[in-house]
């Protein structure tokens, strides 16, 4: 897979798992057709929260879950939010327009 299939978010505040374990990043992939089953595609791009809860474990690594999502800082959440939208748009419409 290339580059453009997946991002990395570095989190301002890192998730706690247990004692020890703490996640300071989040990379996400590319969904693909199966990692969008059940959901809006709509949704998705609109960063949906209960969507984004359903997505992500499915697309994140390390895998991100429910209580994750739950406990995150809403700046953190926005920045992988808008990761996972990102994947929506093509790239040649992320071009700046240059005025005739």
């Amino acid at each position: 897979m290339s580059d453009t299939e997946f991002k990395t978010v570095e989190l301002t505040q890192p998730i706690k798992r247990g004692d020890k374990k703490t996640i300071d990043s989040i990379s996400v992939r590319k969904p693909k057709g199966g990692d969008l089953r059940g959901l809006s595609l709509m949704q998705v791009a609109q960063s949906d929260y209960d969507t984004i809860v359903q997505l992500l474990p499915r697309i994140s690594d390390p895998v991100i879950h429910k209580n994750d999502i739950n406990d995150m800082q809403v700046d953190d959440l926005m920045d992988v939010s808008m990761a996972v939208a990102g994947f929506f748009i093509k790239q040649e419409k992320l071009s700046p327009v240059t005025a005739p």
